[in-house]
Order: structure tokens, then C-alpha cells, then sequence
């Protein structure tokens, strides 16, 4: 398992973007497997584009990923990242579940003085593309659920109704929290791997 923690000093936190009121998340701590993670009934489906954006280069598009990278300093600069699904067309038997999951041997690089840092999740107001910087990337929507990016987590993050395109973007929490003044630094990064860690949708439940 590959689960680092570099310390980082703190300082003032600037809020990009208004933040709505958290929701609880769910998480389990017994050991899992990949198939203790699978979901118990419906389809599954997996990210059909990951990548971020980064307001260090925010004329610059990265292009698909790999591995969903999310970081922040206290005056900048930020990374968001974005994960999409595309759903068959004409999907009805919904709705459609956004989960996550990590097994004990997951791999997680953290970075900051938080460990581990909460991640959120918000909604695309648009669908993401190759050509995304940080400049031109869509609008992003309220607050949609947290991710605890920890070895032996799995939890819902939220449901709503099925579309061809489900676009997410995932952030460190300290990059949108107001904090009287100071905050930590934060980074996650984890490998996309479908069936043993991260993040997939489920419908048809």
C-alpha cells in the first residue's frame, strides 16, 4: 500500500466559489476486497473521462488522466479535478448512484497538513472536454456529496436522475472553506483503477 503524508505550512484561504451546506457521508471500516466493493444489484459503470484543471496553468488544457488529482495552497495556486461517465442512451430505470470505494491496499498519495483531506464533490453545469483549462472550463454546481479518500472506505455520495453525461468535479474541502482567516494545504491523488479503487456509478437498482 502506498499511503504518504508531507506537512506543509498553513495560511489564508481564498473561496473560489460559494459553498452549499455539506452532506453526511457514509463509510465502512471492515477490510475490502474488489468484489466486497462491487454493487449489489444494477449496472455499473465506470468513468469514461478523468482529468482536472489547474489554475497554475489556466490556459493550458492536460488532456485524459489517469488518476484523479485534487490539491490546494492557501493563496493558489488550485487543482480540480473532473471525472465524467457516459451513460447508454435512453436510460430510464434510475436513478443513478455516484459511489466510491478503496480496499486495503489501496494506493492514495497525500499531501499536506491534513491527512487525510476531505474531498467534495460538486456538479458540472455542463459536460468536460480535452480542450477544459481553467479559464474555460464549465460552471460548476452546489455542493453534491464528500469523499474520504482513506484504505477501507466505501460509501454512497449521492443519486439523481440518470442522463447520457454525468460530469463531476472533486476538490480538497479546504480549497472552498471559509476558516477565520486560515487553512491547511491539501493535496490527493489516486489512480483510477475500475473494479478495485475509485469512483463508479451504479443504475437499475
Amino acid at each position: 500500500m502506498h499511503y504518504t503524508l508531507a506537512s506543509t505550512g498553513a495560511a489564508a484561504l481564498l473561496s473560489l466559489l460559494s459553498l452549499t451546506s455539506a452532506l453526511p457521508t457514509s463509510s465502512t471500516t471492515e477490510k475490502r476486497t474488489p468484489v466486497d466493493l462491487a454493487p449489489r444489484c444494477g449496472t455499473t459503470v465506470y468513468p469514461s473521462y478523468i482529468s482536472y484543471v489547474d489554475s497554475s496553468i489556466s490556459n493550458t488544457a492536460v488532456g485524459p488522466q489517469y488518476s484523479v488529482s485534487a490539491s490546494s495552497q492557501p493563496l493558489g495556486p488550485w487543482r480540480v479535478a473532473q471525472v465524467q461517465f457516459s451513460l447508454p442512451a435512453g436510460i430510464t430505470n434510475g436513478p443513478c448512484e455516484l459511489r466510491y470505494g478503496f480496499p486495503s491496499s489501496a494506493s492514495i498519495t497525500v499531501t499536506g497538513t491534513k491527512s487525510p483531506p476531505q474531498l467534495q464533490v460538486q456538479k458540472s453545469l455542463g459536460a468536460f472536454s480535452p480542450a477544459d483549462t481553467w479559464n474555460t472550463k464549465p460552471g460548476v454546481g452546489s455542493l453534491y456529496g464528500t469523499v474520504k479518500p482513506e484504505p477501507n472506505q466505501a460509501a454512497s455520495v449521492n443519486s439523481e436522475t440518470c442522463a447520457a453525461t454525468l460530469s463531476y468535479y472533486v476538490q480538497t474541502f479546504e480549497q472552498w472553506e471559509l476558516s477565520g482567516g486560515s487553512a491547511p494545504n491539501s493535496g490527493v491523488e489516486f489512480a483510477q483503477q475500475d473494479g478495485v479503487q475509485g469512483f463508479y456509478l451504479t443504475y437499475g437498482c
